[in-house]
């Protein structure tokens, strides 16, 4: 059954009027069918309808076929946050949750209000009110908790990734260093053995020059000794 005569009911209307004029004003693309479904009577839904019948006609346009979006490619692996990384992380998601449920709560909330005229609505009416009340307050008793840790869990992450950064700049440098070392000794052996090969060769060199020197030494004797036979069986057969 309806109850007309409740004084309740004209509040309730005007006030869900004015609570979904206030969120349609916050959300300027809000539908007009939602404004007046919300809404009917309001001043906003009349005013919205003058509106939308006073704009001209867009002329039907033909649609062109739908193009397939290409997909999207997968992109790099997430990166392994540190502990105080992702207790910074669960906090904001936390806040962000319990936000949303605030705003979901209150959006319930204005919707049932907006129905107030009908009986199962004003149940349903109750009900969100409730919701909303547990939220809120949920909100009230969580969030400015969570909002006060922030900085400090903020902090000490920051403080981890410095001494990470710190860390991992230090072990790039030593062993940039070492590397260096290596190559200045791997360079120095190179050197060392160049060095080696060249007095090896100089001294091959000046062997194979000693024993030219022999063999010409040992020809030239030879020689002179053919010659001096020579000469002597030269005079012998002249006397």
């Amino acid at each position: 059954a309806r109850h007309a005569a409740s004084p309740l009911l004209p509040a309730a209307r005007n006030a869900a009027a004015s609570l979904v004029a206030g969120l349609v004003l916050l959300q300027p693309g809000v539908a007009l069918a939602g404004v007046c479904d919300f809404a009917p009577t309001s001043d906003l839904c009349v005013a919205e309808k003058a509106k939308e019948a006073a704009k001209p006609k867009a002329k039907g346009a033909a649609k062109g076929p739908t193009v397939a979006k290409p997909a999207k490619p997968a992109g790099p692996p997430p990166v392994k946050l540190t502990k105080e990384a992702q207790e910074v992380k669960d906090v904001e998601t936390k806040i962000a949750a319990l936000t949303s449920a605030q705003k979901a709560a209150r959006e319930a909330f204005a919707s049932a209000q907006a129905k107030a005229d009908q009986t199962p609505e004003q149940k349903e009416l109750i009900r969100t009110g409730m919701k909303l009340e547990a939220a809120q307050r949920e909100f009230d008793d969580t969030v400015p908790r969570l909002k006060s840790k922030l900085p400090s869990l903020k902090e000490k992450r920051d403080k981890v990734a410095r001494k990470n950064k710190f860390v991992n700049e230090n072990k790039a440098k030593r062993v940039k260093a070492e590397a260096a070392e290596k190559a200045k000794a791997k360079a120095s052996s190179d050197e060392e053995k160049k060095a080696a090969s060249a007095k090896a060769a100089e001294a091959k060199k000046v062997a194979d020059e000693a024993k030219k020197s022999e063999q010409a030494a040992s020809k030239a004797a030879a020689d002179a000794e053919k010659k001096a036979a020579a000469d002597a069986a030269a005079t012998k057969k002249a006397e």
